[in-house]
């Protein structure tokens, strides 16, 4: 994205989540393309992706596309979650931490920090897709917020504002992986509307 954009991303991305540079931002052509980006630029065929056992179907397509493994949680909570880490090595956990799609559920406070430190103690990754975050009457802080070193944290435009307005920031772990991912954007959308 241009760096204007990039500027108001980071501005956006500070008051939802965590202080963003500019340069840990990227565009992308929706929550859609920023996830298969995400997926893409860091994971390989057969990585587990821990995740809710009904999960929004686009991420599902997308994981058996790449070839990865969706491990499900009989439940999205941090005791879910450290028995599967105890079954088998999972590389990343996605969750929608607002508003789960297509379960409704809201992930309250104490769960989403008691997922964090899960996520930090065994060095896994972090894709939050936070579409319907803003929409909340009460903003909860984002998983992202206890972990950001290691956190892929996505806000669309098209729940928030317009299905028409295909536009996400995606708030990447470091300037690094920023540059990775905006490569595989520009790979697969060219660029964000």
């Amino acid at each position: 994205g241009a760096l204007q954009d990039r500027i108001a991303g980071a501005a956006l991305l500070s008051r939802l989540c965590v202080a963003t540079p500019a340069e840990q931002v990227v565009l992308t052509a929706g929550g859609q393309n920023a996830l298969h980006a995400i997926l893409a630029s860091t994971l390989r065929p057969g990585d587990a992706i821990a995740c809710g056992r009904y999960v929004y179907s686009g991420f599902k397509a997308l994981a058996t596309r790449l070839g990865l493994r969706l491990v499900p949680l009989a439940e999205m909570t941090a005791a879910a979650f450290d028995e599967a880490l105890s079954r088998e090595p999972v590389k990343a956990l996605y969750l929608v931490p607002t508003n789960d799609n297509p379960t409704a559920r809201t992930l309250g406070a104490n769960e989403r920090e008691a997922i964090a430190a899960l996520l930090v103690r065994h060095n896994v990754q972090l894709i939050e897709d936070d579409a319907y975050g803003p929409l909340s009457a009460d903003m909860l802080p984002p998983v992202t917020s206890f972990a950001p070193d290691r956190s892929w944290y996505v806000a669309s435009t098209s729940k928030v504002i317009s299905p028409a307005l295909r536009v996400a920031y995606v708030r990447a772990p470091s300037v690094g992986t920023a540059l990775r991912l905006a490569a595989d954007v520009h790979e697969t959308a060219i660029m964000a509307p």
